[in-house]
């Protein structure tokens, strides 16, 4: 059967801002510079999380959002994106298992979704959204797979397929040699991925920025209006330079998209 991830999961993906990054503690990885993460032993630059993160905080920039979001968070989903990545193609292999024809089509339409941003930010966004269109499809795949194999029947529910591709995904992480630079603030726990802000002195401007408003709580913020009233308090303590998209006024809340 053709399983389809809703589209909630792929247009509006910052969202998961709401359930991500709680927790701290001091990061024991250890990758060389301009690395910024190794996963079971490929290689992802800083360079390549940045022009996901600048193409990202451009489009937010010049479109018109409710949501604007600290630029640091956007960084780290778009680490945490790549890393996921790469363990749903390890699980695609291993499980035999293939993406649906859905997946070629959508992101064939992200040409046309960002034809009238600029050049470079097209192409960061196309980027990013085709990385994020492929965890979610072969989540649903992978989900499949076991699945079927689990319980011997053809799954029909959608969001139990998503959600056990995604828990293997995370437990594929957990099981294989994960590293991730330390200057992202991010650590894996149980192939979770959870803010640490724990280094020892922040050096920069930024870093002091990002230790400022880990603390806020996102984790509770399900909804439209409490997601919103947190991003607009994580965004007060920041410059503007280091907030991506233009904060909206928390009372006037409208509904994500999907």
């Amino acid at each position: 059967m053709s399983i389809t991830p809703r589209r909630a999961a792929l247009v509006a993906p910052l969202l998961l801002v709401a359930t991500a990054f709680s927790g701290c503690g001091v990061a024991d990885e250890q990758v060389r510079p301009g690395v910024a993460a190794r996963v079971d032993g490929t290689d992802f630059s800083v360079s390549e999380v940045d022009d996901l993160t600048s193409g990202t905080c451009d489009y937010l920039d010049t479109t018109d959002n409710t949501l604007a979001y600290p630029r640091f968070t956007v960084r780290r989903l778009s680490l945490e994106t790549l890393v996921r990545q790469e363990a749903a193609k390890h699980l695609l292999d291993d499980l035999d298992a293939t993406l649906p024809d859905d997946y070629t089509k959508a992101v064939a339409s992200l040409t046309e979704t960002y034809a009238a941003a600029p050049a470079d930010v097209a192409k960061a966004m196309r980027e990013g959204d085709q990385a994020r269109y492929f965890v979610a499809y072969a989540a649903a795949a992978v989900g499949n797979v076991l699945l079927r194999e689990e319980t011997g029947t053809e799954p029909a529910d959608a969001d139990k397929i998503s959600a056990r591709g995604n828990q293997a995904i995370t437990t594929w992480i957990a099981d294989h040699d994960v590293d991730l630079n330390p200057t992202f603030g991010l650590r894996l726990e149980d192939g979770t991925f959870k803010a640490d802000d724990g280094l020892s002195v922040p050096v920069s401007t930024q870093a002091r920025d990002a230790s400022a408003v880990t603390a806020i709580d996102l984790s509770g913020a399900t909804d439209a209006t409490a997601l919103q009233a947190a991003l607009a308090k994580a965004n007060a303590s920041l410059p503007a330079d280091q907030v991506c998209g233009t904060p909206s006024d928390p009372s006037t809340p409208s509904a994500p998209q999907g």
